[in-house]
């Protein structure tokens, strides 16, 4: 399948425990959709291996979501607020893996909500950092 169409399991509940997990799986399902994006701001009630099982078994793909908090912004000036932000993201990318899947997305450079003022200019490779990957560079001129 070269373009799956998906939906997101808060459509169906707000939660992963293995019920929850059922629940958007079967609905997913029954609404004729290929894959399942399971946020995990819930991941601590997530079985990750029951997860999978239901998955694979109802033929569903998954891809990973997750919005990060002030207290574990990648973009923060404050070295212990980034590690907190740099462990949710490597234990969801952890979790991705576990529960199959090969996408992992969302607000996921800075907290997802609304800052008081512009980032510090350190912001944006302090996320890019955190995401694995290099901050921007401007166009060259000519």
């Amino acid at each position: 399948m070269t373009n799956p169409l998906g939906v997101h399991a808060l459509v169906w509940v707000g939660g992963t425990t293995p019920a929850d997990v059922e629940t958007a799986v079967r609905q997913t399902k029954a609404a004729g959709y290929d894959l399942l994006e399971l946020s995990l701001h819930d991941a601590v009630n997530l079985d990750a291996a029951a997860a999978r099982k239901v998955l694979e078994a109802e033929g569903l793909g998954i891809a990973c979501s997750r919005g990060l908090a002030f207290d574990a912004d990648v973009s923060s000036a404050d070295t212990a607020v980034v590690a907190r932000g740099e462990k949710l993201l490597q234990d969801s990318l952890r979790i991705t893996h576990e529960l199959g899947g090969t996408h992992f997305t969302g607000a996921l450079y800075s907290a997802l909500g609304k800052y008081s003022a512009p980032s510090a200019p350190r912001a944006a490779p302090m996320s890019c950092g955190c995401c694995g990957t290099s901050p921007p560079r401007p166009p060259r001129s000519t």
